[in-house]
């Protein structure tokens, strides 16, 4: 099998980092912006609430006086529920409100209502059944605003309540975690989205790192081919990172250090050579005059 080009794996590996780093990023951003979006839900819900209950107390419709005057309980159902439109107007994900009474260690629903009307509901008015704070410091209390999550026999809630002044119920707002999952649902998938950006981000930059990196190794690689053929005036066009630049310096001084040795190799036989182009092909005999003897 042939291996991949070394441009390709740095490549490969640049782009892999990225969505590594990308996802990782991702994963604590979405744990993070989930506790304080939680957080900051929790807290709008205790101001809304806390404001709903006012509103309550105002017209005086308590637990206490609704029991058994179905025009009262039909008032403080639309209080309840033109709060929770009004929360839909800013796009809010409360989608449940209600009005909530001991009875013992359990509680009973005294008026409720619902954003989606046409959803069946888990319990209805009347019903008794135990909320259970999934932190112990959470758990419901009729003298003390509390906010969390919380189990019902049906469903599992995020919510917070507020105390009615006169201790005989609380008025809470909630969403259920399939609705909270899915409001989550839309952050991952934008997650995703960007994930998926950085991948081909990621590439590219890959791509473009590889280039850098390879093409100088490329240049060094064909100037050596030429020396090896005996090209001795090649030089290499020195740029790129020091680590690089280093080297095609390098690669330039051996150049002109092999070209001066094969010169020094090669002037004795070009001396040779001009001499016995010089030299006559007869020797001649050299006569000394008569007025030597």
């Amino acid at each position: 099998m042939k291996r991949a080009s070394l441009r390709v794996r740095v490549a490969a590996v640049v782009a892999l980092v990225a969505a590594v780093a990308a996802l990782i990023m991702g994963v604590l951003g979405m744990r993070i912006m989930r506790t304080q979006m939680l957080a900051a839900t929790e807290g709008a819900a205790s101001d809304v609430v806390s404001m709903l209950a006012a509103q309550l107390e105002a017209k005086m419709l308590t637990p206490a006086r609704i029991a058994g005057n179905p025009a009262l309980r039909d008032e403080a159902r639309r209080v309840l529920q033109d709060s929770l439109e009004r929360l839909a107007q800013v796009h809010s994900t409360w989608k449940s409100a209600t009005i909530l009474e001991p009875a013992g260690k359990q509680w009973r629903l005294v008026v409720s209502a619902d954003h989606l009307p046409d959803a069946k509901p888990r319990h209805v008015e009347g019903d008794i059944f135990a909320i259970d704070a999934e932190d112990a410091e959470s758990s419901l209390q009729s003298d003390h605003p509390v906010g969390g999550w919380y189990h019902t026999d049906s469903d599992e809630w995020f919510g917070s309540a507020t105390p009615l002044k006169d201790g005989s119920g609380v008025v809470a707002m909630a969403m259920r975690m399939s609705e909270l999952r899915e409001f989550f649902m839309q952050f991952v998938e934008l997650a995703l989205a960007a994930l998926s950006i950085a991948i081909v981000v990621g590439v590219a930059l890959g791509w473009w790192v590889s280039r850098r990196i390879v093409q100088p190794i490329e240049q060094v690689r064909a100037f050596a081919a030429s020396v090896d053929a005996g090209n001795f005036k090649a030089r290499l066009a020195e740029h790129g990172p020091p680590e690089i630049l280093a080297l095609m310096q390098d690669m330039n001084r051996m150049a002109i250090s092999l070209g001066c040795c094969a010169a020094t190799r090669r002037w004795p036989a070009r001396c040779a050579v001009t001499s016995r182009a010089w030299r006559p092909s007869r020797p001649s005999r050299w006569t000394s005059p008569s007025w030597v003897t």
